[in-house]
């Protein structure tokens, strides 16, 4: 986690940045795990990066159902009696492809974790948490088409804003819960596009941002621990899976 020197109160709203495995390739600034097979969709080239500090953040994931799942082990941000904030970014990249026959009608995010924002002070002592997600849909019954594009941000739990301060929020080991859904169907109807299986391939950016804060009297700490991305797919009518399956 790298300190980063910016004024403090700059960042007092919450920040939005605009963001079986394969053998691992790595850089000073990326890390490639490859692709993974869901049970109706696969996950492809799920990359993650930093502009802030080394990677890996999330980690390695997993697949379990069609819920690809990545368990942080040193994704945190941390501040003990200072003004200038540290801040962790981490991004990820992939594509999800649904097999034949499959389209897909959703995709849901969701991520977990604690803080800790103690001391004396004010709420120049904070803690939060940004998560901006962007989707293209980029083909639709197995055909390409000119990308829809959908984005979104995580609401958080206990405050939905993702922002926890000392005076207000101010708590040890204290959970915080994300979630998001994005209904891929209703962007594809918004757009006039008209479609049997639905979305078929979908690349998809997200950005997720740590920051803490505190003061000369206080400390406060933020750390991820769970990142899921889910694909909901729906098999069509038989007529529909039979011209599908033909091409």
């Amino acid at each position: 986690m790298r300190k980063n020197n910016v004024m403090k109160g700059l960042f007092r709203a919450p920040i939005v940045i605009a963001v079986a495995a394969c053998g691992i390739v790595s850089n000073a600034s990326a890390v490639n795990y490859g692709d993974f097979a869901g049970l109706s969709v696969s996950y492809t080239g799920v990359e993650e990066s930093s502009v802030t500090d080394p990677v890996p953040l999330f980690g390695a994931p997993s697949v379990i159902g069609n819920t690809l799942d990545f368990d942080p082990k040193a994704y945190g941000a941390t501040s003990s009696g200072v003004s200038a904030p540290d801040i962790t970014d981490g991004q990820l990249n992939f594509g999800v492809k649904a097999n034949v026959g499959y389209g897909i009608s959703s995709l849901t995010f969701s991520e977990a974790g604690d803080y800790t924002v103690v001391g004396t002070g004010t709420t120049d002592t904070h803690v939060s948490i940004g998560a901006p997600i962007f989707v293209d849909i980029v083909e639709v019954d197995g055909a390409v088409i000119d990308p829809v594009q959908i984005q979104g941000n995580v609401m958080f739990t206990p405050n939905a804003s993702g922002m926890f301060e000392l005076p207000t929020d101010g708590g040890v080991a204290v959970i915080w819960k994300g979630s998001l859904s994005l209904d891929l169907n209703s962007a594809l109807s918004d757009a006039g596009i008209a479609y049997d299986l639905g979305a078929t391939m979908v690349n998809v950016v997200l950005d997720n941002t740590l920051l803490a804060q505190s003061e000369v009297a206080s400390t406060s700490f933020i750390a991820k621990k769970d990142f899921k991305v889910g694909a909901i797919t729906i098999v069509p009518e038989p007529t529909s899976l039979a011209l599908a399956l033909l091409g």
